[in-house]
């Protein structure tokens, strides 16, 4: 898979995201991977689904990448209270493994892209920009099929 530039010009605004994932290093690895291209910024991160159903309606940041079991609990806040609607552009879910139910889930509580854990720093740079440009996304094409 070749890597596409995000739809963002060199001087303009970087794409904001922000991080939700249980594990500290998993989240600077997640940092690392996607602040390497200059055109995207990590504006917060969290552990916690709370922190980061603050941290979304606080920053509205372009993209939430959060792990499927804490999008099970923002998805839980969003329909309490506050709707994730306005929040941010486009919510990622990480999942562990490529499971039809889990990616029927994730979109079913509002996703809009679905990435393995073990992906490559490309493959989130296409998510990002499909995402973006107002489109779901799901990283491997075969999952996609049974989905759709």
């Amino acid at each position: 898979m070749q890597s596409q530039s995000l739809p963002l010009e060199p001087d303009s605004n970087p794409v904001r995201i922000v991080i939700a994932a249980v594990q500290s290093s998993f989240r600077e690895l997640l940092r690392r991977q996607v602040e390497s291209d200059p055109r995207v910024q990590v504006v917060g991160d969290t552990s916690d689904t709370r922190t980061a159903h603050a941290l979304t309606w606080r920053l509205k940041p372009d993209i939430l990448l959060i792990e499927s079991a804490l999008n099970r609990e923002f998805s839980m806040l969003n329909s309490s209270g506050r709707s994730s609607s306005g929040m941010v552009a486009g919510i990622v879910v990480i999942i562990e493994t490529p499971r039809i139910q889990d990616i029927v889930e994730a979109f079913g509580l509002g996703a809009r892209g679905i990435v393995l854990r073990t992906s490559l720093p490309l493959v989130w740079r296409t998510g990002i920009q499909t995402i973006l440009a107002g489109q779901y996304w799901v990283e491997d094409k075969s999952i996609a099929r049974m989905v759709w």
